[in-house]
């Protein structure tokens, strides 16, 4: 994804320059054989510049076209590239100090939560696998929605909290904005677009916003965005568990499709109204009850194959 952003900004600033120069050959064409001056780029990038402080150095591309830049971009904390990221001052050792021990202490919490109570109950599940006992499959799947919310919940605050502004903090990466407030959302386009920044921003410039120049309607659009975004989950899935014949991330990333209208419809009925907040009720219900446990006993299933001993 990195990689793809990377040549994709190198190409729109391939672009820029050729048509720098269209306008500057047509107020005084170059002298023949004259070389290449990148100076009309810079000049026309200088326009759209802002006052961001703490930045990288004023290059402008070809010169941003560095080992260096690329390694820097490889592990900064996004996924989109540009050819100047905001920096800190400096690094604080207490701080990133303070993300290690959060985050040891979260881990800890991670795994005494996955082996005292979610392992426990996947294995008292397996009978009612076995049997096909669906009652007794629902009643395990309730047991399961606290503590896998836990674990979720935990895992979230790990990745895109500490680790994401560990990173940043090493790095001196300014722009620490990996997630806004997804818990309240009332739909789920509204999740999706509010979880995970990173990957939200490198579905909008690198997906989204080029399939809306080539004339599609936004429905064609969003469907496609969500398939890009599944085949994503599907792999960071699917190759560590080796479950690649059972695409279950990539059929729960697209059935979002057809709950992203159906949340947007009842929001638009119960805005304004004592029921505002029904979308957000619903949402909490299709995560924790039904989505995360279900996955999560599915996963179990196939890695430890119940169903085939």
């Amino acid at each position: 994804m990195k990689l793809t952003s990377w040549a994709h900004a190198h190409h729109d600033l391939r672009l820029a320059n050729a048509e720098a120069l269209e306008e500057s050959a047509a107020q005084s064409p170059p002298p023949p054989g004259a070389t290449h001056d990148f100076s009309s780029l810079a000049a026309t990038i200088s326009r759209f510049a802002t006052d961001v402080q703490h930045t990288e150095s004023a290059a402008h591309y070809p010169h941003t076209v560095t080992m260096p830049r690329l390694l820097y971009f490889v592990f900064a904390p996004t996924l989109c590239y540009q050819e100047a990221f905001p920096r800190s001052p400096s690094v604080r050792p207490v701080y990133v100090l303070s993300l290690l021990l959060r985050g040891l202490v979260m881990c800890l919490i991670i795994v005494f939560i996955s082996v005292q109570m979610i392992h426990p109950l996947l294995r008292n599940s397996e009978p009612a696998v076995v049997a096909r006992d669906m009652p007794k499959l629902l009643e395990r799947l309730i047991k399961l929605a606290l503590p896998v919310t836990y674990v979720w919940l935990a895992g979230f605050y790990v990745f895109f909290h500490v680790w994401m502004n560990l990173l940043a903090e090493l790095l001196r990466f300014g722009d620490r904005l990996f997630y806004k407030a997804w818990w309240n959302a009332v739909t789920f386009e509204a999740y999706w677009r509010l979880w995970n920044l990173p990957v939200h921003h490198w579905i909008a410039r690198h997906v989204y916003f080029p399939a809306l120049r080539k004339r599609l309607s936004k429905a064609a659009v969003g469907f496609i965005a969500f398939t890009v975004s599944a085949v994503f989950h599907e792999l960071v899935i699917a190759l560590p568990l080796k479950s690649g014949h059972m695409p279950l991330a990539f059929l729960a990333m697209m059935a979002q499709v057809p709950l992203v209208a159906v949340s947007a419809a009842i929001n638009a009925r119960v805005a304004g109204t004592p029921f505002a907040q029904l979308g957000n009720y619903l949402f909490w219900i299709a995560f924790c009850f039904l989505g995360q446990p279900a996955a999560v006993l599915l996963y179990y299933v196939h890695c430890t194959g119940v169903l085939y001993h």
